[in-house]
């Protein structure tokens, strides 16, 4: 399963977050690197991922790499203490690019790879290891990513949807999206499912709780309700309970248990214990 939803921080080791330049942002979102071996032992959770992780764990000894596909559950994940970790999210659709649709059109599957962008795990190891400090591992593995020469030309309709969807954060239509790439709904389904595993509404509304994360994080919004109206959500218990049941928390729940809490009023919660997260 992809190791996290977003940088944490682990004892001795925080995570880093890289963005990749523009020439490979057609494809990649976020590289996270654990700024050196973890001290100690640590749990991560995640959420329904719509999109195709590649997990690489690395110590002195040994270099392995992980394809993770999109995620339909929630659960937790343990990191081994004396090791690195590199986890590097893809765009939605564009693993199919590096591993092909075989791979992508499965969900809640962790394929061992014996090779990364055509270099041996042990090769990239070593790579790794002489790279030293995390800016120049992300720059490593950008750049090798980069000799694969992913393009954005002669995309298939499902990696086209995919972008229409993430761009609009979930909210479009799905028929409007069809209607955008002159398919019928039936055919952009088929497409979908092929290149991230995912139904359009099961990504579209994936893709949604991935931008919910992010402004939750960032705050910038007055309370829930006007967060619910600007993910394009009909109201705020819809919002509410939508988040619940892919997470399990409420907002102000997942909030309070990131460290990481922006300031909003969770009104799911009973008035008397209603808690108010602020910076």
């Amino acid at each position: 399963m992809p190791l996290a939803n977003r940088p944490g921080f682990c004892k001795g080791a925080p995570v880093l977050a890289f963005k990749p330049q523009k020439h490979l942002a057609s494809h990649v979102d976020t590289l996270w690197v654990t700024n050196g071996p973890l001290e100690t032992r640590a749990t991560f959770e995640y959420y329904p991922v719509p999109t195709s992780d590649v997990l690489i764990i690395l110590d002195e000894r040994t270099c392995e790499i992980f394809h993770c596909s999109a995620a339909t559950t929630r659960g937790t994940v343990t990191a081994s203490a004396g090791k690195a970790y590199f986890a590097l999210r893809l765009r939605p659709g564009m693993g199919a690019d590096l591993f092909g649709t075989w791979e992508t059109r499965r969900t809640d599957a962790t394929t061992s790879l014996d090779r990364l962008f055509g270099i041996p795990s042990d090769s990239l190891g070593q790579m790794l290891l002489e790279a030293a400090t995390p800016r120049r591992q992300a720059d490593l593995l950008f750049s090798t990513l980069q000799n694969q020469r992913p393009g954005s030309a002669g995309l298939a309709h499902g990696q086209l949807a995919g972008r229409i969807i993430e761009t609009t954060g979930g909210g479009i239509p799905v028929a409007n999206v069809a209607r955008e790439l002159g398919i019928s709904p039936r055919q952009m389904e088929r497409q979908v499912r092929l290149f991230t595993g995912l139904t359009p509404k099961g990504l579209a509304r994936s893709v949604r709780l991935q931008h919910c994360f992010e402004r939750l994080h960032h705050g910038g919004f007055a309370n829930l309700a006007s967060l619910a109206q600007d993910l394009g959500y009909m109201d705020q218990p819809h919002f509410i309970r939508d988040f619940k049941s892919m997470t399990g928390k409420t907002p102000g729940q997942y909030l309070a248990g990131t460290r990481m809490a922006a300031h909003v009023t969770d009104v799911a919660v009973p008035a008397p214990d209603r808690p108010l997260f602020q910076f």
